[in-house]
């Protein structure tokens, strides 16, 4: 009678914290956000291990005289991260997107001055994280 009772209450502890975990609020982007430009150590806990750089190539000349540039990603590990600051002069327009359920994108561009970042974050067990950085600037 004792090993059932072990094994049910054993069952139990599992159940409960199976639910405890579906059940954790997720992280308020915003907050998050002010708190990884403000806070070096935090940022750089919130890196995934591998992030995403989008690199854009010089101007690009073809036979016809046109230019154009491309963009190539490559993967950065988190120990190559230099920490940045999100909030910038040269930024006057952010925007925030939700591209899927676990997944923003912060866009920032300068007033005419051909700035322009797009970083997307993503959320992983209710806390977000940087996944991707591009800078598209000219």
């Amino acid at each position: 009678m004792s090993l059932n009772r072990t094994i049910l209450i054993a069952l139990f502890a599992v159940l409960y914290s199976q639910i405890s975990l579906a059940q954790k609020p997720e992280e308020n982007f915003e907050s998050f956000l002010k708190r990884f430009n403000a806070d070096s150590s935090f940022q750089m806990s919130r890196i995934l291990d591998s992030v995403i750089v989008v690199y854009t190539s010089d101007i690009i000349v073809d036979d016809d005289g046109n230019g154009y540039t491309e963009n190539y990603e490559a993967p950065l590990a988190k120990t190559d991260w230099r920490v940045m600051k999100l909030e910038n002069k040269e930024f006057s327009n952010w925007e925030i997107n939700q591209l899927e359920n676990d997944i923003k994108q912060l866009t920032m561009a300068g007033k005419q001055s051909g700035v322009y970042v797009v970083i997307e974050f993503v959320l992983r067990d209710g806390l977000w994280f940087l996944r991707k950085y591009g800078d598209y600037s000219t």
